[in-house]
């Protein structure tokens, strides 16, 4: 337990060196004897299923900010960053946190430590084909590459029809062969890599059974993550050098911006998620929630109103995505049609439909379901990012991946108490 308490006390330190702190605490009247409280959610919270946990992160202060003990406080609710009281004020309020997290460890359960699993690509399925030369498709994801081994193919990916279609036609070439490889035999192959795509499955390998080097399956998202923002700088740069005129580069920086932010987002939630259900988990990590909701809320927002959130960075960057790759309708307002007299012909209304059956209650008239086809056209929202946006947001993709870094280690530090 030494290891974590060891790597809370880190965390508060590291937040207490941010300017933002510093220009919190200068505004305290700090004394020797003061309970400072951590909030535990900082980005703005939109579709998540869980709620907020009510144990916050505290710990005894003095003037100069030495940490002197680690507390769990429970009591109101705290939407500030951070909160100072006497100690007096909060004594009936504020558990050690030695004691907190002998039982928060213990309950944490096993179902979490899944994403320290990995993942066993070898499980391998079989096919039968109705066919003379060739009796066999098997799927092996592990094979370096396909090919036909006797009346076998093999193959490691299903995605390529035509790539293993051509390997069988060159390796059966054949007059002798020529009368099966027809069109309807490429087709009956066609489906039985549908059969495969839908069939095939991985295999989940928990912590106590991996290899000592085998990435975790955060680490392989990590690593993925990485790779995205790497390509990034690079487009950042390239851009920058092109005096920003490049369009082909600038939308290289939206397509890596959206890939990332979906895929980034998707992990922030579920990050969220147990932390809220597992609050030490946020206590070993916190200097990087706070720090990543900093560089959200330093993100140049293109309106006054938005929130510095996940879903508003996601809207943003979609938006800026969505009117460099759809076109076609090129309309900056919505489209008032003012229809000529007797436009609906045949014009009923059905009502009283069964309460079952409410769809049934309807307009009805001549040419509707041309009308319906028209209200399906949409427009993208245009709004004007400035560059400080996407260079700004380099920060933000770098010190997500970093907070998902760190969940990771913290939980396999949280492993390793447990074995």
């Amino acid at each position: 337990m030494e290891k974590v308490i060891e790597k809370i006390k880190y965390n508060i330190s590291e937040v207490q060196k941010l300017e933002s702190f510093k220009s919190w605490i200068a505004e305290q009247k700090a004394t020797d004897d003061d309970v400072i409280i951590i909030n535990n959610s900082f980005v703005h919270r939109e579709d998540t299923k869980t709620n907020k946990n009510q144990k916050y992160l505290a710990y005894g202060s003095n003037k100069e900010l030495k940490i002197k003990t680690l507390y769990a406080y429970s009591e109101s609710r705290i939407n500030n960053d951070f909160k100072i009281y006497k100690k007096e004020k909060v004594k009936d309020n504020i558990t050690e946190l030695d004691e907190i997290l002998k039982k928060e460890v213990k309950g944490i359960g096993e179902l979490i430590f899944i994403l320290l699993g990995s993942v066993d690509e070898n499980i391998t399925l079989s096919k039968e084909l109705d066919c003379t030369f060739l009796k066999t498709v098997m799927y092996n994801p592990t094979i370096k590459k396909s090919k036909i081994e006797g009346d076998s193919l093999l193959i490691n990916d299903t995605s390529d029809d035509e790539q293993i279609w051509n390997l069988i036609t060159s390796h059966f070439i054949g007059e002798e062969f020529q009368s099966e490889l027809t069109n309807d035999f490429k087709i009956e192959i066609g489906e039985i890599l549908d059969e495969i795509e839908d069939e095939s499955f991985s295999k989940l390998v928990l912590k106590k059974d991996l290899e000592k080097n085998a990435p975790t399956i955060i680490e392989s998202m990590l690593s993925i993550l990485k790779e995205e923002l790497k390509e990034y700088d690079k487009s950042i740069k390239e851009f920058i050098e092109s005096d920003k005129r490049d369009a082909k580069i600038f939308n290289n920086i939206l397509r890596i911006s959206y890939n990332f932010s979906t895929d980034a987002s998707t992990l922030l939630k579920l990050i969220i998620s147990i932390c809220d259900l597992k609050p030490v988990i946020l206590w070993g990590t916190i200097f990087h929630h706070y720090k990543l909701s900093e560089a959200f809320k330093d993100l140049p927002w293109n309106r006054s109103n938005s929130k510095a959130s996940v879903k508003n960075y996601n809207n943003i960057i979609g938006n800026s995505r969505n009117q460099a790759f759809h076109k076609i309708f090129p309309f900056k307002n919505s489209l008032s049609i003012d229809l000529p007299n007797n436009s609906l012909k045949g014009a009923t209304i059905k009502i009283f439909s069964r309460h079952s059956k409410k769809k049934d209650n309807q307009l009805s008239y001549d040419d509707k379901a041309m009308v319906d086809v028209l209200l399906d056209f949409t427009r993208t929202s245009e709004h004007k990012i400035s560059f400080a946006f996407w260079e700004k947001n380099r920060t933000v993709m770098d010190l997500s991946v970093k907070l998902v870094e760190e969940t990771n280690d913290f939980l396999e530090l949280l492993y390793s108490l447990k074995k």
